[in-house]
């Protein structure tokens, strides 16, 4: 193999055959050329018609580009629009209607009712530092829970819509409870197990989809369930804060 720099992998023939291949202008066989442009005098004219056509066409596409891309905002919105209308399409199946409900329900009560919980210990006559302990006990458990939810959820044994539901029906236990409970033991507790069953339900709200409605439908689902969510956020607070005006009481 050859040992000239810059040069890897060639031998000392195939170099040789590339050192004779330059190419000397006295060697050109000029008449040879002549006689061709002879024979083929428009070739010439020919390609430099195609060229102009060729660049008219280029203009004439580019025009068009510049034309769609006039107004970019619209263009993205009506892309979005467009997109929203498809992955609504999705709610015609009751297994995503379901999913889709029961989602939005569950992330705004959950979300609903940590802000709330501050003001309905304070209320009841607890103290703020309670109130912190709470929320601290809640949170820790949740993302103990979304942990352990998220790596057992490739075991074969495991589970994922029943621990689903299960986060959910611990979840509604206790904001049903929590109302009733005094004891600030028995209220750090009680939202131990909210944070657990938070994070149950939360670790495989994705994998829940996949597994119902299928990987090829999780994009238009996931997108339908946000819509959702989106807009019980502008309903389920304003709602709950009615309620509560109008009993003057959290319980």
């Amino acid at each position: 193999m050859s040992s000239y720099p810059g040069i890897r992998g060639h031998s000392r023939t195939s170099l040789s055959s590339i050192a004779n291949s330059a190419m000397n202008l006295s060697t050109l066989d000029v008449g040879g050329s002549v006689a061709t442009w002879q024979i083929h005098p428009h070739d010439d004219e020919d390609n430099d018609k195609d060229d102009n056509e060729s660049g008219n066409t280029n203009n004439t596409d580019h025009h068009n580009h510049n034309k769609n891309n006039s107004n970019p905002t619209c263009s993205i919105f009506t892309r979005v629009l467009k997109s929203t209308r498809n992955d609504l399409r999705i709610l015609k199946s009751p297994r995503a209607c379901i999913i889709c409900l029961g989602a939005t329900l569950f992330i705004n009560g959950y979300l609903n009712f940590i802000m709330m919980v501050p003001f309905a210990l304070t209320s009841a006559g607890h103290s703020l530092d309670l109130s912190a302990w709470c929320l601290s006990a809640s949170a820790v458990a949740n993302f103990i829970c979304r942990i352990l939810t998220s790596s057992l959820s490739d075991v074969r044994w495991f589970r994922i819509r029943l621990c689903y539901m299960t986060g959910f029906l611990i979840l509604f236990g206790v904001t049903f409870v929590f109302p009733f409970v005094q004891s600030p033991e028995w209220l750090i507790v009680t939202m131990v197990l909210f944070g657990c069953g938070v994070g149950s339900s939360m670790g495989l709200h994705n994998l829940v989809m996949i597994d119902v409605m299928g990987i090829e439908r999780l994009e238009s689902v996931y997108g339908s369930t946000s819509l959702s969510i989106g807009i019980g956020f502008i309903f389920v607070g304003p709602i709950i804060g009615f309620v509560r005006d109008q009993s003057g009481r959290y319980s």
